[in-house]
């Protein structure tokens, strides 16, 4: 059974999220916490499938650090990072952490639920921002 692990800080951004991904993923196991620490003991067989980590005001180098541990505990699972505003600046470096999926608090829920189908589907997605971004200093 496919699943999606919320980490995010803020518990009313961590209800919504999981309420709103409790009626778009009706199919899937949610659970949400605001820390890894929060969570039970999950074996590799019940690893969740997506991780959709919150980024909030966290110094930058513990973002990249809260990666790197979510992908040694859960390295088959694939993880979406939910930022406050696009870090062109970063993106590279989380990029380099392996991650499948890039969306901002700003973009709308369209963008958002894309975003999660496709990473659930194997795939990757990063909002429209960066994709822009992307193009425009690409050489």
């Amino acid at each position: 059974m496919q699943s999606i692990l919320v980490i995010e800080k803020f518990p009313i951004l961590r209800d919504g999220l999981e309420t709103y991904l409790n009626l778009e993923f009706s199919d899937l196991k949610i659970v949400a916490v605001a820390m890894l620490r929060d969570l039970p003991v999950i074996s590799q067989e019940s690893c969740p499938t997506v991780i959709l980590i919150g980024l909030n005001d966290n110094p930058k180098i513990d973002n990249i650090e809260l990666i790197r541990l979510t992908k040694q505990l859960f390295f088959d699972s694939s993880i979406i990072l939910y930022d406050e505003s696009a870090d062109y600046a970063m993106i590279g470096s989380y990029n380099m952490q392996g991650i499948k999926g890039y969306v901002t608090k700003q973009n709308n829920l369209d963008e958002f639920r894309e975003c999660i189908a496709r990473v659930l589907d194997g795939g990757s997605f990063y909002c429209q921002q960066i994709r822009e971004f992307a193009a425009q200093h690409t050489v």
